[in-house]
């Protein structure tokens, strides 16, 4: 998942409307799944309004691996790239409005557009330098600190078990 309205990430609004023009509103219901581990994401996907958490399991046990609230776009860039099963699960943390295209229509427009497929990328980039800094210089009290600066109504609609999850500590010490 790639987020747009985190200001230390370029800017993806041009995803938006992408999506906008060629997509149709969908509801996601809390709990329901936008997308599964092990398949192929058959949409991409422009929040509305709502939430999201990605999960991904290790040895039968699920992890939380990020979060994405409001105007945020879902997507799991190797999935649309390559059309190769996805990694991770996207699943609704509250009721969502989500408007969708075919990945299709996305993965044709990547490989036309070379400036969208660079924003995306560079985008990606700097989502994932921004996640391992954030895990290596910051204390796990910072990183929730950060978590609440970026998304202040994160304790409202996340589990403490899905916050410890992502901060790789135990829910005692959430």
């Amino acid at each position: 998942m790639v987020k747009a309205n985190n200001k230390e990430t370029t800017d993806l609004s041009f995803c938006k409307e992408v999506l906008e023009k060629f997509g149709e509103r969908r509801l996601i219901g809390r709990g329901e799944y936008f997308a599964h581990s092990g398949e192929v994401i058959e949409y991409a996907g422009w929040m509305v309004s709502g939430g999201f958490k990605s999960l991904m399991s290790s040895d039968g046990n699920n992890r939380v691996i990020d979060f994405s609230l409001d105007d945020s776009l879902l997507i799991d860039n190797e999935s649309v790239r390559h059309y190769t099963k996805m990694r991770t699960d996207i699943i609704a943390l509250e009721d969502s409005e989500v408007i969708v295209i075919p990945t299709k229509i996305m993965r044709e427009r990547m490989n036309r557009d070379h400036e969208l497929n660079m924003n995306l990328m560079m985008g990606l980039f700097e989502q994932l330098y921004d996640q391992f800094l954030e895990f290596c210089i910051h204390t796990t009290a910072q990183s929730y600190l950060r978590q609440l600066d970026r998304y202040p109504r994160i304790t409202e609609i996340a589990s403490n078990g899905d916050i410890a999850s992502y901060l790789n500590i135990s829910r005692r010490q959430c």
